[in-house]
This record gives structure tokens, sequence and C-alpha cells, in this order.
């Protein structure tokens, strides 16, 4: 049976393989809530969340780079380095718009101890 070529690969799958590679490495941070779920809101609403970032390492950790996947997200630290035991809070607003159904979106933060994907999510009803 022929081996596969990783150049071959599709694109798709190569990308979930780096992805789950990247999160699942050792963290010495963690974040609390992991997800955020909304539930069910209404169009044009503004929500808000806290996540707490807590270094769970003897080193400091950057917070290098958050990024949302869509403008009708945000996600802003109210520090960018913490010291052992410290911890952040990392402000998440996300935009209903227009919307209807399920709204999936994502929060990226990079730092230098790892990608940390933070799920979004709201069930957008237009009444």
């Amino acid at each position: 049976m022929p081996t596969a070529n990783p150049k071959q690969m599709p694109s798709p799958i190569l990308r979930a393989i780096i992805t789950l590679v990247l999160t699942t490495s050792i963290r010495a941070a963690e974040l609390t809530p992991g997800l955020i779920d909304f539930g069910v809101q209404p169009q044009h609403a503004v929500l808000r969340r806290e996540v707490i970032l807590r270094n769970d390492s003897p080193q400091p950790l950057e917070i290098l780079n958050v990024q949302t996947d869509c403008g009708c997200t945000v996600a802003t630290p109210s520090v960018t380095r913490l010291s052992p035991s410290e911890q952040a809070v990392l402000q998440i607003e996300l935009k209903t718009l227009e919307v209807r159904g399920e709204l999936r979106r994502q929060v990226v933060v990079t730092t230098n101890q790892g990608r940390h994907v933070i799920p979004v999510r709201a069930f957008v009803n237009p009444f």
C-alpha cells in the first residue's frame, strides 16, 4: 500500500492537525470559562462577558496578541503581562447585529506560552 505524501494532504486536514497540535500543548495559562455561551439573544444586542486568564507557570506570561474572527466580536485584556500566579480579565463583547439563528465566533489569545482559543456562541432570535 502506498504511503501518503504530506505535501499532498488537503489543506483543511493539515490546518486541523496544526490547530490540534497548537491547542493541545502543555498549558501554563488557564482561561475560565473556556467557552462563552450567551444562549438565546435578540438581534442588535451587545453582549458582554469576562474571561479570567491565570498564569499557573513559574515564568512571566505575556499576551502577545488577541484576535477575533469577526468584527462583531471584540476582546480586550486588562493587562498584557502576568507574573506567576497573577490573573488578568479578558473583556469579551459580541454584537448580534441582524444575524438570525446560530452565531459562532472565536477569540484567539496568543501568549509566550501558547495559543488559546475561546469559542463564543449565541442563538439570535429575530423576535
